[in-house]
């Protein structure tokens, strides 16, 4: 069993090094060793809500800690396969039976999200991570049936940026997450508050407010290069989005991002209806980047449903159009950490989308600022 135990967290560590392969890790609990297992990507992708049991090492058995996960789906589960997921497998019960003399009602599922030291590096030298099968295929087939009750039921800020001379749409809406309950249990119970904060460095996330994008097939309107932050009545540099896709996006429609360019000064925004700048900000305009390309280092990455994109609010992004038949829905959540505070701006600002009556300096809170993650 030593030996078993030895070769198994040696193969942990190897797995630990592949970025496609997130790991949590049990701890030791009141002195006793406890089972670890690598985890696994496929794990995410087909919906188990947690990827490790914990137990005293003694409720331990060769074939368990090999296998290395107890997954539950819907009630459902597997214990079995070894660590890069084959071999034998046994039904939720039979490993329960395997454990009921050994400490099983002790026994704990544990899950942690653990974002890469490579990914937050990342992000802190671009302004923006890619990160792999994050969320489940039961959060992207919620939130596509959602997309659709939420565009035959506009808000009050709904708006599509299409210019109608070149055909397609792109509609967009805020604060969808007040009106329509999938998107509320999006913001409060899918990973994306603790992948915010943890890439931000921070010990709390707090939910800003969220923003659907559809550019449906045949839409040869660009989103045009600006920076977040600038619109948005906030300080700090702990402020993240995450983009959230619901259909596959080949990188020729993806988002794109200037590398480096979270580190600029804010330039003027300006409304994507009409091109029209912000009055009264004080502020620079954005400088020419489609006419100048070359002159810049641009990322952008092709995505599956379960990805994301992690960007900085500063960084200089955009993206192109949609030529092809299929559609390009996603969901942008913005997320606050321990720094930020409220900003009264000059000029014209369109976030929040109502006066929050918060002093300049305050932080965010309250019932449509919730606090949704928290370090442990």
């Amino acid at each position: 069993m030593v030996a078993d135990i030895a070769d198994a967290q040696t193969r942990i560590a190897r797995l630990h090094q592949k970025p496609e392969n997130r790991q949590s890790r049990v701890m030791a609990e009141g002195g006793k060793r406890t089972c670890i297992g690598a985890g696994h990507r496929h794990a995410r992708q087909n919906n188990y809500k947690t990827s490790f049991v914990k137990m005293s090492s003694d409720a331990c058995s060769a074939d368990c800690f090999f296998a290395g996960w107890i997954f539950y789906r819907t009630g459902q589960g597997v214990c079995g396969g070894e660590l890069n997921g084959h071999g034998p497998s046994f039904h939720i019960d039979a490993c329960r039976d395997k454990l009921a003399e050994r400490d099983w009602e002790e026994a704990r599922l544990v899950a942690s999200l653990d974002i890469t030291d490579a990914e937050i590096a990342a992000y802190e030298r671009d302004g923006v991570a890619c990160l792999r099968g994050v969320f489940s295929p039961d959060w992207i087939d919620l939130m596509r049936g959602a997309v659709d009750g939420a565009m035959a039921d506009p808000g009050p800020h709904a708006e599509d940026y299409a210019n109608a001379a070149t055909g397609g749409r792109f509609f967009g809406d805020l604060d969808v997450w007040q009106r329509q309950p999938a998107f509320r249990k999006f913001v409060l119970e899918s990973p994306a508050g603790e992948v915010a904060g943890r890439i931000m460095r921070s010990k709390t996330s707090t939910f800003l407010y969220d923003h659907l994008l559809v550019k449906e097939g045949g839409t040869a309107e660009r989103t045009p290069w600006h920076q977040d932050q600038p619109y948005w009545a906030v300080s700090g540099r702990q402020v993240a989005s995450l983009w959230v896709p619901f259909d596959s996006v080949p990188e020729d429609v993806s988002v794109e991002y200037v590398a480096g360019s979270h580190l600029w000064p804010e330039h003027n925004p300006y409304h994507f209806d009409d091109g029209s700048p912000y009055e009264g900000t004080g502020l620079p305009p954005m400088p020419d980047i489609e006419g100048h390309r070359e002159d810049y280092r641009i990322l952008t990455f092709a995505l599956e449903p379960g990805d994301c994109l992690v960007f900085q609010a500063m960084i200089v992004h955009g993206a192109p159009g949609n030529p092809h038949k299929g559609r390009r829905r996603a969901l942008a959540t913005r997320w606050l950490g321990d720094d930020a505070r409220y900003l009264k701006r000059k000029g014209e600002v369109s976030i929040p989308t109502t006066d929050p009556g918060f002093a300049n300096g305050e932080r965010y809170r309250g019932e449509f600022y919730p606090t949704v993650w928290r370090a442990a």
